[in-house]
């Protein structure tokens, strides 16, 4: 079973969130040759905050990665070794991060420039996957 941790603020009225987190590494350039790739799953922590947009975070050197987010923390959940998770969260709009260390990790935005928006629905699947790619070259 998963853990299910860390709801900040519950409500009656929640639903279950699921998925994996992958890690992709290395030289992702597409090739007609080429297998399609099978990414492992890791061990790591989801932070689901309110959304925001990258102003609202203090930004490292590295793309994608963040040390400070200045937004509020709603939920985070722990994967298992294989990058499974499972929570329960209020329906509506979160922005996802991985952990990485002691930083933050994102590899997407939107046109709105909100970093890596997910929208929780009652009724719906909810179910996520996401990408640790900082070390893949596209």
């Amino acid at each position: 079973m998963l853990p299910i941790i860390g709801l900040f603020g519950c409500s009656r009225d929640t639903v279950r969130v699921s998925g994996e987190v992958v890690r992709v590494r290395g030289n992702q350039m597409p090739s007609p040759d080429a297998p399609t790739p099978v990414y492992p799953g890791f061990s790591t922590t989801l932070y689901f905050f309110e959304p925001f947009k990258a102003d609202k975070a203090a930004a490292t050197r590295e793309a994608g990665v963040y040390r400070e987010i200045r937004s509020p923390l709603r939920a985070k959940v722990s994967t298992d070794e294989k990058g499974g998770f499972s929570l329960r969260l209020p329906a509506g709009r979160y922005s996802v991060l991985i952990g990485r260390d002691s930083v933050y990790y994102t590899n997407l935005s939107d046109g709105e420039g909100f970093l890596n928006p997910v929208e929780v629905k009652k009724g719906a699947s909810n179910r996520l996957r996401l990408q640790a790619d900082w070390d893949a070259v596209y």
